[in-house]
């Protein structure tokens, strides 16, 4: 089992100490979130990704998804945003990533009957994509998040249904599931609950795990915080118990960090002893 952690550009004014973190902390690898400038007005770090390789690391590309909708019905937008993806996916092939994580969203309130237009949308962004990402050698994982549509737990079923092949797969992210169902219903749920709601064909291609902490007060709900590992526990027992642990290959510690990560290093080495000691 890989492990992984979340990391911007901003991480890398100080590759050094970031390096240090990673192994000291027992680390697999990184995922980088390709977010602007990275793919459009600046190159990504390719001497930092080719270090981590030399030291045996791995890493994945979250690709693009500011201002990008994927599942949009106006036809024009989601062409650009295919457009936009596609480049950089072509850009990032020659580093051989793990896998592409995506957004498939829109932030249109309407969608046709039964979001079929936005449904179909996202898939026809899907098969432009896919054949990019399957040349490149490279999974394409889409994440479930907390937009109107197309990648929760309502819409990813339909379009996994559709679409069948294994190169493209899931990557689960719990919070954001809560995080969806807070704004609609203004609820909170236990994360177990929500993972058990899950429907088996969102389970069963999930391949990718983001990690990370979160709280609710007033509503409002804060994620990206660094997990315990009783949380990740939690997550752990439930794909186990729900049988589909063993298609994961990789978690990523999505936990945003203020100021000197080293300080997190502790903690974070015992969250990642929990992951690997499941395998």
């Amino acid at each position: 089992m890989k492990v992984l952690y979340s990391i911007w550009l901003k991480d890398l004014n100080n590759a050094g100490e970031l390096l240090k973190a990673i192994k000291k902390a027992g680390f697999t690898g990184v995922e980088l979130s390709v977010d602007y400038p990275l793919c459009h007005d600046m190159e990504v770090p390719g001497a930092f990704l080719t270090e981590l390789r030399r030291r045996g690391y791995v890493y994945s590309f979250h690709l693009p998804w500011r201002d990008l909708a994927l599942s949009s019905p106006i036809e024009e937008l989601r062409r650009s945003s295919v457009k936009e993806i596609s480049r950089c996916v072509k850009e990032l092939q020659a580093f051989k990533p793990e896998y592409f994580v995506i957004h498939l969203t829109t932030n249109q309130a309407f969608c046709g009957y039964r979001d079929r237009k936005c449904i179909q949308a996202g898939i026809n962004s899907l098969n432009e994509l896919l054949p990019l990402a399957k040349n490149a050698g490279v999974p394409l994982e889409i994440e479930t998040t907390t937009d109107r549509c197309c990648g929760d737990e309502e819409h990813l079923p339909q379009i996994l249904t559709q679409l069948k092949d294994p190169e493209l797969g899931v990557c689960l992210d719990p919070p954001h599931i809560i995080e969806r169902r807070l704004k609609k219903w203004r609820e909170t749920y236990d994360l177990s609950e929500v993972l058990r709601d899950q429907a088996p064909e969102l389970m069963e291609r999930t391949q990718v795990v983001h990690v990370h902490g979160y709280s609710s007060e007033n509503g409002v709900l804060r994620s990206h915080l660094f997990p315990d590992e009783s949380y990740v526990e939690t997550i752990i027992n439930q794909l186990k118990e729900m049988n589909v642990l063993r298609s994961v290959k990789s978690f990523v510690i999505e936990a945003f960090h203020k100021g000197d990560l080293s300080k997190d290093v502790p903690s974070l080495r015992r969250v990642v002893k929990v992951i690997k000691d499941a395998e």
